[in-house]
């Protein structure tokens, strides 16, 4: 049965350790994510050298940017809200278990407002 006239909207508000968060984005990528050329952190900042997804394969442009804490937040919210799940298939919000694949996907997130590669 589809009756949407007794519908109700809630809003749910969760709460995370943005150390667990910034931890988790940072964790070793390049191993898995040959799309990140460079990184250094500094302060919860990190200064990253990335692929240009806008080039095309044979022209493979890099672009330098800077993404901050605020940035890595609300990657991850917006993936947590969108239900994302890790590579292996749990939630990305199971921060217990983060590694390479969730830094990957937060990292994605922030840089492009989405996930390119898988």
């Amino acid at each position: 049965m589809n009756n949407t006239k007794n519908r109700v909207d809630v809003k749910v508000t969760l709460t995370f350790n943005g150390d667990d968060i910034l931890e988790a984005a940072t964790a070793a990528t390049r191993g898995v994510s040959p799309w990140i050329h460079s990184m250094e952190s500094n302060f919860g900042m990190l200064r990253m050298v990335v692929d240009d997804e806008s080039e095309t394969p044979t022209e493979s442009g890099l672009k330098n940017i800077v993404v901050t804490p605020g940035q890595i937040f609300r990657a991850f919210s917006r993936l947590v809200e969108l239900q994302t799940t890790h590579c292996s298939g749990y939630p990305i919000q199971d921060l217990d278990n983060a590694d390479a694949c969730t830094a990957d996907l937060i990292l994605q997130q922030a840089i492009y407002g989405e996930i390119v590669w898988g």
